[in-house]
């Protein structure tokens, strides 16, 4: 395909004179456009996944890919996990490797643009992609596809200009292309859509302009050859995951569930003008860019370059509305790659039209300006943002802490928000047969373990972990910010003082009680008690255990039915013993000095406290 310079509007042509500072203030917007406020949005859980998966090697990418039954080969997250070496963990560094690729591929699409048509298609078609909706959304996400877009774009740039018509085959450009083929490959099945769109048009490319058997067989070589490298590079990993991959996609979630058709509009829509936009805003961008692409293909010269980009842009999204017949996941999103391809041939279009251009230009401008706003609405549920507890770990985690975490993406998510938290990191994926063992060695290794859970109450027997821990240990915190839940657990003593029994009004009396000698400020204080009932209670009493200064003065306190809730008085037989441990947390604020700790009873309905009948004060 030879490069046909386009017959540009005048607006065009006066745009193309002022090449340097046009394509300088485009790539300005569209950095802006990318990064500013980049990491205002809160990370959702599909951005943990890529953050949990940056922090390992490629061998414990593999093991955990299988074990998590991930689907995705590695290629953009060993990229990641570069970028965060070299720029620092944290949301905003997280995010700005795909704005980064993005905006390298506005750079790209004018690239691509000036060679096949001229400098103002390629201004007009960068332009385009520094602010198209679903281009910028996906740009500003920690995710594959800004990745794939750009290296599977620059995979087609090589080959076209440097390998496909060339008169001799060229070592760097053919390089260049295959390994930008693997990157994409590499980090998306799905760009392998995109691959065999490029073959469909090669095919169409070779009959339209008649190619004689031996020079289509050399232009064959050349792009089977770069695809081969894509293929073999990324074969050894699905070799090594088809089966977990497999296994992973049957259970993600059914997004094609309905008619093929409505899976067609729904990708139409979204590459128009983003997915969350009002349907009859995306309907009428879509036409507006329908008829400027049939123009360019109708009046420009270069027939088979418009036909190539055409392909590029329908045959992935045709053999997606096939594949969902197989595979219900095939969101809209994963045709991001086909802007650059559809932004060159919108410039074609809108440069052939002259005068005529302003009215499909401004009825995408106007679509587009509804749209953008929803390029930068979040991802993330508002009630699913975990901030709030980054920031209560910031404040209460101390060195040594362990923390469990039910999904990976919990702790990719956690590593950015607060990547300088002096805590490890568990899985907390137990077996009810091992749960004991495996959390009594934890205990061991940390004194003081966080578990995080997610939709699941810490007291259900599904939440395997929370509910050893609940009837075993003794919780010192939580927090609730549904669906999560925080909690910080210590082990009880092993030994209590035995003391006078204290019998209180009630039926109550406190038979033991423990606690070390000394705390320090900011740290945990381990209280264990043990109550027997003298008569059945009523109304069933509350305890109240209150850490004082020699004034009085209170500096925690821990309120509640004992064992964390699990073991109320009511219910209970004459002469049962009820093991009741607890944990305090002293403010870090807690000066230095003299302190008790004050146990006793009270009725919840009224807040009157129960009165000793027999014994000395707990305290």
């Amino acid at each position: 395909m030879t490069p046909i310079p386009s017959e540009s509007a005048p607006v065009c042509r006066r745009f193309a004179r002022w090449e340097t500072l046009a394509l300088a203030g485009i790539l300005l917007i569209g950095a802006a456009l990318r990064l500013i406020a980049l990491d205002r949005n809160p990370l959702w859980w599909d951005e943990g996944n890529n953050a949990y998966f940056a922090q390992a090697s490629l061998g414990d990418l593999l093991r955990l890919s299988r074990l998590t039954l991930d689907t995705n080969p590695p290629a953009h997250r060993l990229a990641l996990k570069v970028w965060l070496s070299l720029w620092g963990e944290g949301v905003f560094s997280l995010r700005s490797l795909s704005a980064v690729c993005g905006i390298l591929t506005i750079g790209l699409v004018f690239l691509w643009g000036r060679w096949r048509y001229g400098t103002a298609v390629g201004l007009v078609a960068a332009a385009l992609a520094a602010i198209w909706p679903m281009a910028l959304y996906h740009q500003r996400e920690a995710k594959g596809y800004a990745w794939v877009t750009f290296f599977l774009a620059l995979s087609v740039y090589l080959w076209q200009k440097y390998l496909d018509e060339a008169p001799r085959w060229r070592f760097w450009p053919w390089v260049g292309a295959s390994v930008s083929a693997a990157l994409a490959l590499g980090a998306h099945y799905y760009a392998a859509l995109f691959i065999a769109a490029q073959g469909v048009g090669l095919a169409l490319l070779l009959a339209l302009s008649r190619t004689p058997l031996r020079e289509a067989l050399k232009r064959w070589g050349r792009w089977a050859s770069v695809q081969a490298v894509a293929v073999l590079a990324v074969s050894p990993w699905v070799v090594l995951t088809l089966k977990t991959s497999l296994h992973g996609a049957a259970r993600l979630p059914d997004v094609a569930s309905g008619s093929t058709l409505a899976l067609a509009q729904e990708i139409a829509k979204t590459i128009a003008a983003g997915g969350a936009t009002r349907g009859w805003v995306a309907w009428v961008a879509f036409g507006a860019m329908a008829a400027t692409a049939l123009f360019a293909l109708w009046r420009s010269p270069a027939r088979g370059a418009n036909v190539f980009l055409l392909t590029l842009v329908l045959v992935p999204p045709l053999l997606g509305l096939v594949a969902q017949r197989y595979v219900a996941f095939v969101p809209a999103r994963f045709f991001t790659y086909v802007v650059p391809p559809l932004a060159i041939l919108l410039g074609e279009g809108l440069c052939r039209l002259g005068k005529v251009a302003l009215l499909p230009a401004l009825v995408i401008a106007l679509a587009w300006g509804t749209a953008l706003p929803e390029a930068y609405r979040p991802q993330a549920a508002a009630n699913e943002d975990l901030r709030p507890i980054a920031q209560a770990l910031r404040q209460e985690a101390r060195p040594g802490d362990g923390l469990l975490v039910t999904y990976i993406w919990e702790e990719g998510i956690l590593r950015m928000l607060a990547p300088d938290l002096p805590i490890r990191y568990h899985l907390g994926w137990f077996e009810e047969k091992t749960v004991g063992r495996d959390l009594e060695g934890l205990l061991a290794t940390h004194r003081r373990l966080w578990l995080l859970s997610y939709e699941v109450p810490l007291q259900h027997p599904s939440n395997t972990g929370g509910w050893w821990l609940e009837h075993h240990t003794a919780r010192a915190f939580y927090l609730e910010h549904a669906p999560y839940s925080l909690a910080l657990y210590v082990s009880p003593l092993a030994q209590t003082h035995f003391s006078p029994t204290a019998i209180f009004e009630g039926g109550v009396a406190l038979e033991s009680f423990g606690m070390p000698e000394s705390v320090e400020a900011g740290d945990i204080l381990p209280v264990t008690l043990s109550w027997a009932i003298t008569r059945a209670p009523a109304p069933a009493p509350t305890v109240f255990v209150h850490f004082v200064d020699e004034k009085g003065t209170l500096w925690g306190q821990q309120d509640g039915w004992p064992h964390n809730g699990l073991t109320p008085f009511a219910g209970h037989h004459v002469g049962e013993r009820i093991f009741d441990p607890r944990a305090l947390r002293i403010p870090a604020e807690a000066p230095e000095g003299t302190y008790r700790v004050l146990v006793g009873l009270y009725n919840p309905e009224t807040g009157r406290r129960y009165r000793f009948i027999q014994g000395e004060p707990a305290g």
